[in-house]
């Protein structure tokens, strides 16, 4: 007599089928690599998908270290420009006043005491004063000489196309020729 039960060969011929719902519908056999094929994806809670380029999230998070790392160095380079354009200025300023002090150093305030002058495109407005009493000089030898000579401030002013660039004073002596070499 046979038995209702099917051989072990009957069994796994079946199990290579869909589930073996034929044989024994309660069973489920797994599948193999081999049985799946290269291109078959596991579905499910758990199916793991691997993706090919990046997601919304990671570019995000790149552009905000992008434009992080692109504001610091903007900033650093504004810093760098203004830092720049106060040297020029200075310098700027620093050559007119060397400009001006050569000029009035040449000037007599006893003869002029007040004056504008345009040095390299900068405004330069000045005034003297008088700060000790004038008196006669003397040559070499202690004798009288053929000068009043007397000592002045000079206070001048650089403007550069409007703007104040600051005021600066010096002293200069101011002198008068008062009377002619005897022979």
């Amino acid at each position: 007599m046979k038995s209702a039960m099917p051989s072990t060969n009957s069994i796994r011929s079946a199990g290579t089928g869909a589930g073996c719902h034929g044989v024994f519908p309660g069973i489920r056999l797994k599948r193999t690599k081999a049985l799946r094929g290269a291109g078959a994806r596991r579905r499910g809670p758990r199916s793991i998908v691997r993706s090919r380029g990046f997601t919304l999230l990671e570019t995000m998070v790149a552009l905000v270290i992008f434009t992080g790392a692109a504001m610091a160095l903007y900033g650093l380079f504004n810093t760098n420009l203004v830092a720049l354009a106060r040297a020029q200025d200075v310098s700027r300023q620093m050559l007119a006043v060397r400009h001006s002090m050569e000029y009035l150093s040449a000037v007599n305030p006893r003869a002029e005491g007040e004056g504008r002058i345009d040095l390299h495109g900068m405004d330069v407005v000045w005034t003297s004063q008088l700060l000790q009493p004038v008196r006669q000089s003397q040559t070499a030898t202690g004798g009288r000489g053929y000068f009043e000579v007397g000592l002045y401030e000079i206070e001048f002013a650089i403007s550069d196309g409007g703007r104040s660039l600051g005021t600066w004073r010096m002293r200069v002596v101011g002198h008068e020729k008062v009377r002619e070499a005897e022979l």
